[in-house]
């Protein structure tokens, strides 16, 4: 019965650590605003670019508003890059997507909007 009583104390002391632990790498993540047009006929819009802060970490977006009743493409990129670093996504308005990536913490991303090539100019806002 002492082991048995033992036994769980750990199992239930390093579920705890754990949990802990992941509450700490969510508290280091912020959100940062963008507000940007994807030029018409096949253009691109950005983000202003942030600092990744977690390995194996995905990039959460949330998106408030695609203009126009559009939907947009959404990839993850270098600072000054334009090539996706993984994997994109489409969003709308009130879409939220996370984006798997291959940058490692340190390193400057920002996002990258594509809608196709439509005839127009499209505005997406988020975070």
């Amino acid at each position: 019965m002492r082991t048995l009583i033992c036994t769980s104390l750990g199992v239930v002391s390093a579920g705890t650590i754990l949990l802990g632990t992941a509450a700490l790498a969510h508290a280091s993540t912020y959100y940062s605003s963008y507000n940007t047009t994807i030029g018409a006929f096949g253009g691109a819009g950005y983000s202003g670019s942030q600092t990744k802060t977690i390995d194996d970490q995905n990039a959460e977006v949330v998106s408030t508003s695609v203009g126009g009743n559009y939907t947009a493409n959404v990839c993850l990129v270098g600072a000054t890059g334009s090539w996706c670093l993984g994997g994109t996504k489409t969003i709308n308005d009130g879409s939220r997507v996370a984006l798997w990536n291959l940058v490692a913490h340190g390193n400057r991303v920002r996002l990258k909007f594509t809608d196709g090539f439509q005839w127009v100019d499209v505005q997406v806002s988020g975070q």
